[in-house]
């Protein structure tokens, strides 16, 4: 299921390090009374499936904290739960035949905890902290995750879980 209740995508993505994280799409849209999650990974592995791999969205690039970078496609959701992808070329920017452009989009503030997983956000320029190939920087983001894992399980309760 592609469709995940937010509690439920944070445990797969803690279980998976995180890579899940990448390819997911909050939507308005509540599921079982709660916030939900479009995530388009396999619930065992966290690659991508090989439906999403055959469309555009996945191939877009992210302007990150890169103030050369201008985003060139907006996201924007459809009856509150489908994602879709628009291509936005202003007259300043305007192509002509056989140009190319890297499509790129702003993700916004909720996707920096990927962009420093990956080293490039906010933390890791100015500060130096580093990304997730860095045994200790990996470690301190997880040890918090793993608290916040923690005090999610100690309020579980069953049937709100799934009703």
């Amino acid at each position: 299921e592609d469709r995940k209740v937010n509690l439920h995508f944070d445990f797969k993505n803690f279980i998976l390090n995180y890579e899940p994280s990448e390819w997911s799409y909050g939507v308005p849209e509540p599921m079982l009374n709660q916030q939900q999650t479009i995530d388009i990974t396999n619930d065992t592995t966290g690659e991508v499936h090989p439906l999403a791999k055959m469309h555009t969205p996945i191939y877009v690039n992210e302007i990150g904290n890169n103030p050369k970078l201008r985003s060139n496609v907006l996201i924007r959701d459809k009856n509150d739960r489908s994602v879709y992808y628009y291509v936005s070329i202003d007259e300043n920017h305007a192509m002509k035949k056989g140009d190319t452009v890297e499509l790129l989009v702003d993700y916004g503030e909720h996707y920096e905890e990927v962009r420093e997983r990956k080293g490039y956000g906010r933390i890791n320029l100015l500060d130096g902290v580093g990304d997730d190939n860095e045994d200790g920087s990996r470690l301190q983001r997880n040890f918090l995750e793993r608290e916040e894992v923690e005090n999610d399980i100690s309020t579980l309760r069953l049937y709100p879980m799934f009703h």
